[in-house]
């Protein structure tokens, strides 16, 4: 039990990052990236980053680590990337001609789990290799350091994307 919380514990504290995804995902692809475009990621990126403002926040307002002081950035940073996650792939492919959507589709699906590993391992490297020398806290930190560019540059690369997603052809 590391941090004076145990696995479950721990793992609980990531619900509301996974409430968030849910309820930014749910909007995103039934309602907002068709309705409103390529700004749909835009938003997201930029309620990511002021979901890792908040957690920044809740982590200096206290004093004392709280799971409870990082739910609001939690939330909101799942909101963000829900927003991403559901809408992304049809943005990229709808820079793709009809005949390459299907290996389009696998070398992105491809890219998608390489860039996701890569992401957890420097992440969670400078987590835990700040953890290990300081607190929680400092840990989070770290880890916000790194997310933080990310998410900017994620932002400025959306600008290259297609205004509009594919249309489904198998949509009613």
């Amino acid at each position: 039990m590391a941090g004076g919380y145990s696995a479950g514990q721990a793992g609980l504290g990531n619900l509301p990052l996974a409430v968030g995804t849910m309820i930014g995902g749910g909007l995103s692809g039934a309602v907002l990236a068709e309705r409103v475009g390529r700004p749909v990621l835009q938003v997201g990126a930029l309620v990511q980053l002021a979901g890792a403002a908040a957690i920044w926040i809740g982590l200096d307002r206290d004093g004392a680590f709280s799971i409870w002081s990082l739910v609001p950035g939690a939330v909101l940073s799942g909101i963000g990337a829900g927003l991403v996650i559901a809408a992304l792939f049809t943005f990229i492919l709808a820079a793709v001609d009809d005949d390459e959507v299907g290996s389009a589709s696998g070398v992105l699906s491809a890219v998608q789990s390489i860039g996701g590993s890569v992401g957890v391992a420097a992440v969670g490297s400078a987590f835990f290799g700040a953890i290990k020398t300081g607190t929680a806290t400092a840990g989070y930190h770290h880890a916000l350091l790194i997310q933080a560019p990310l998410l900017l540059a994620f932002l400025a690369l959306t600008f290259l994307l297609p205004r509009k997603a594919r249309e489904d052809e198998f949509a009613e």
